[in-house]
């Protein structure tokens, strides 16, 4: 696939659907261990090309995916470059880390973490986390010059763009009530 090509975006979804399907059936067939939250319907989370695969925290699961993404882009031509990849333990505080991931070549990092943009954790978010996205909305008025548009030209960048930019985040999270009036407030006073 050549980058810029209409047709990559679609090869891509169907391939990461294949992925999704191999690992469900690699989860019935017992290759891969069951993940522990009825919560967690799929092991997959992709975007671009960027992909997030929950595991168990087990050297076999870990040695299984590590087969299974090799296989996948040996078939498919999407390699994983390993060494670009991250691993983020959650709840793994009476587990051997070292030794589950003894084989693995990328990083070890922490969570909470930002994937995407955005900010994850196991619990709700606390405003700490949601701050970022009203400064960043309130970040992109002072460049527009909002007295030299008319009330139309306003009402329009704040429809595509100010009322775009939580629509990401409402995706995969509720927005607080404090948030919703505080972006509320940004759009209305560019108004």
């Amino acid at each position: 696939m050549r980058q810029g090509d209409p047709l990559s975006p679609m090869l891509f979804i169907l391939a990461m659907d294949l992925l999704q399907h191999i690992l469900d059936l690699a989860t019935q067939h017992s290759i891969l261990s069951n993940l522990p939250l009825a919560a967690a319907r799929w092991r997959t989370s992709m975007y671009d090309a960027v992909a997030a695969i929950f595991i168990n925290p087990l050297k076999e699961d870990l040695e299984a995916i590590t087969t299974i993404l090799q296989e996948f882009g040996k078939v498919s031509g999407l390699h994983i470059n390993l060494q670009k990849s991250s691993v983020h333990p959650i709840r793994c505080q009476d587990i051997d880390l070292d030794h589950v991931l003894a084989s693995f070549v990328g990083r070890r990092e922490s969570f909470p973490c930002r994937y995407l943009g955005l900010q994850l954790h196991t619990r709700s978010l606390q405003k700490i986390h949601i701050q970022p996205l009203i400064e960043c909305i309130g970040q992109r008025l002072p460049g527009w010059k909002g007295k030299m548009l008319s009330r139309t030209g306003r009402l329009t960048l704040v429809t595509t763009v100010l009322s775009s930019m939580p629509t990401y985040h409402l995706t995969v999270f509720p927005l607080a009530v404090w948030a919703r009036k505080m972006i509320d407030k940004i759009r209305r006073s560019f108004l």
